[in-house]
């Protein structure tokens, strides 16, 4: 009740103009000027009546393929993401794509990982860290991987490495090897990167993780 409220009376900022548009055409309340959008409640019940109640994510072998959620009710596991520093037992140093494949590795052969993140190598450019780190993580690891995109700029870049994995737009769609991040920081408000995000990723039928980083 709450939440249908919240997004019909004070509605979310999303700073992207075709986001906007394409809201709008689907029936939303859209304040071009302030890049403001509420939903109505019809609206929002036609989307939950709509969405898939269970996703299937893919690894680079069939062995590796789940269903989210987890079927039994349990839960799955997966490495941490971004992290821009490694530690090993007396070595705390900047973190390098061989430590990126390393960590591809290690979660490869542990059971009780089931998806893999990747860390942010230090001793690439900055603006493509997130594409090196996919490229190497997609070389040494079997399982699923979440991404992490760092701009709006990689968006594009980070998809096409998948598509290459998977073969084509279909087997994309039909077994997402990568699943994407969507953190936003404000509440109520999508960035123009994360709405890219959602925007590219949903036409390739790769699932997203909508994480309010602010809660």
């Amino acid at each position: 009740g709450k939440c249908l409220h919240l997004l019909s009376t004070k509605g979310v900022k999303i700073a992207h103009q075709e986001a906007l548009k394409i809201l709008a055409n689907a029936g939303a309340q859209v304040n071009f000027d302030d890049e403001r959008v509420k939903f109505s409640k019809d609206i929002i019940e036609e989307a939950l009546r709509t969405v898939p109640h269970s996703v299937k994510l893919a690894g680079q072998s069939e062995e590796n393929d789940f269903t989210l959620p987890e079927p039994g009710g349990l839960f799955y596991t997966h490495t941490a993401s971004g992290c821009p520093n490694y530690a090993e037992p007396g070595n705390y140093h900047p973190t390098t794509l061989a430590d990126v494949a390393e960590w591809g590795q290690l979660a490869s052969v542990l059971d009780e990982i089931t998806i893999t993140s990747f860390l942010s190598a230090q001793d690439v450019p900055e603006a493509t860290a997130d594409i090196h780190g996919l490229r190497t993580v997609l070389e040494n690891t079997s399982k699923h991987i979440i991404v992490q995109p760092y701009s709006a700029e990689a968006i594009k870049y980070l998809l096409e490495l998948s598509l290459a994995v998977a073969g084509s737009k279909e087997a994309l769609k039909k077994r997402p090897v990568i699943s994407s991040f969507a953190c936003t920081l404000p509440p109520f408000v999508f960035d123009t990167v994360h709405t890219e995000v959602v925007l590219q990723a949903s036409r390739l039928g790769v699932p997203i993780y909508a994480n309010p980083l602010a809660n």
